[in-house]
């Protein structure tokens, strides 16, 4: 396979369109890397770090996005960045980020009350079960994930991108959510936060 097979592209036809490249750790290239920033008194590791292409290919070999364990993403703008992200792995009781577990909805009692939440599986075997393991990788604080059908990542919308009416919404979940299902839906879009990380004086001269 050529190397040109092996790029791809994730947001295509967006603003942020990016080429993807995957690469894993090399032994050999890591050990010279290491010899060369003891010499260089680390002024290596600190050109690498400025320059992602270099750093990775200097460290790691190419492979496919599936196998891959460091990726290298490329922006198609004017500008053409290199970003260098790593590959995560989590566990995840189903591949769908809206896939509802086989929990049943709350059922009205006569005198108006609701029932106790019914599930064919129990919420432990739902969360810590039959589990599949799913790839990711986040940028710009977001996450992609791995598609087998499409040999690709990409990012996992929400609702409003998935055509669901709000009469839908209303007539499925006016009831809430169940603690398993939140617990679910939290793996694949994390909390409804925006944690900001003020960065040392250092690390912020070692960037720039």
């Amino acid at each position: 396979m050529k190397a040109s097979e092996d790029v791809k592209i994730i947001n295509q036809g967006l603003e942020d369109e990016m080429e993807v490249r995957g690469y894993q750790p090399c032994l050999w290239k890591m050990i010279l890397v290491g010899v060369g920033a003891v010499c260089s008194g680390g002024l290596l590791l600190l050109l690498l770090y400025w320059l992602p292409e270099w750093g990775v290919k200097g460290t790691c070999t190419h492979t496919s996005l599936k196998d891959a364990h460091t990726l290298l993403l490329r922006t198609k703008d004017e500008f053409r960045q290199w970003f260098r992200v790593r590959v995560h792995k989590m566990l995840a009781p189903g591949r769908k980020h809206f896939d509802d577990l086989d929990v049943k909805p709350k059922t009205q009692l006569p005198n108006g009350d609701f029932d106790h939440q019914v599930c064919s599986v129990h919420d432990e075997q739902l969360l810590h079960g039959q589990q599949v393991q799913m790839q990711y990788f986040t940028h710009h604080s977001f996450r992609y994930y791995w598609n087998d059908v499409i040999q690709n990542f990409e990012l996992y919308q929400g609702l409003e991108d998935v055509k669901v009416s709000c009469s839908h919404i209303y007539s499925e979940h006016s009831y809430g959510l169940t603690k398993t299902l939140q617990d679910y839906r939290r793996l694949f879009f994390g909390e409804n936060e925006i944690a900001v990380r003020v960065p040392s004086l250092f690390k912020l001269l070692i960037k720039e």
